[in-house]
């Protein structure tokens, strides 16, 4: 039975990836990409929703297999994130595209490459945007040249890129590319699908924060 809050929409054919990290990082859309766990504590204090994935910020993080989303087509990513370091907290590839925690301006800043080589655009998204400590709500959208961040349903920053399509894995709570950058915080309730979500759809998903919109 699925916990109030979670995402119950799995199943309808865009989603690639579903962690309710209820115990563990098992992918509940159906398509297998369960993720690989490194000192993670899963429990009802790291979790917004039932149970949660805690990041210690020196050596955890979980890696989701490569085959999860193309990062130069139409992607949505969603999750919750509490943080109270300056860390990574999303990686997919070598810089194609990340997004880090900023505790000095409580703000998250997104890079995102063409070229595969270095960040070509970043959007730092305004100061006091994510404050540390308490659980707030990202989405990234991407149609694979425009992209959009939202924190709690809320556009916060834009850019226009088209990404480079990295056949490299995914990383939560740390850089997986070598690089010393840890989460210290908790992650929960991890959406990727492979269309971007509307306005609509971010402010009614955070808004009700349950089960798979109908109409908007």
């Amino acid at each position: 039975m699925a916990t109030l809050g979670e995402y119950i929409g799995a199943g309808a054919g865009t989603t690639k990836l579903l962690l309710h990290l209820n115990g563990s990082s098992a992918d509940s859309s159906g398509n297998s990409n369960s993720g690989t766990d490194t000192a993670i504590t899963y429990s009802q204090a790291n979790g917004k929703f039932g149970m949660g994935a805690g990041f210690n910020g020196s050596t955890s993080k979980i890696v989701i297999p490569n085959t999860t989303f193309n990062s130069s087509s139409a992607f949505s990513i969603s999750f919750w994130l509490k943080h109270s370091n300056n860390s990574m907290s999303f990686f997919k590839g070598y810089w194609s595209m990340l997004l880090r925690t900023n505790i000095t301006n409580n703000r998250a800043e997104i890079g995102f490459s063409n070229n595969g080589v270095g960040i070509t655009t970043a959007i730092n998204t305004p100061d006091n945007s994510l404050p540390v400590n308490t659980f707030n709500h990202i989405t990234i959208t991407s149609t694979g040249s425009n992209q959009i961040v939202y924190i709690n349903g809320v556009n916060v920053g834009s850019s226009a890129t088209t990404i480079s399509n990295l056949s490299t894995n995914i990383g939560f709570g740390a850089n997986i590319n070598g690089v010393s950058e840890y989460l210290n915080g908790s992650i929960d309730e991890v959406i990727i699908e492979n269309v971007a979500w509307t306005p609509q759809q971010v402010a009614k998903y955070y808004s009700m924060s349950k089960g798979r919109w109908a109409t908007l």
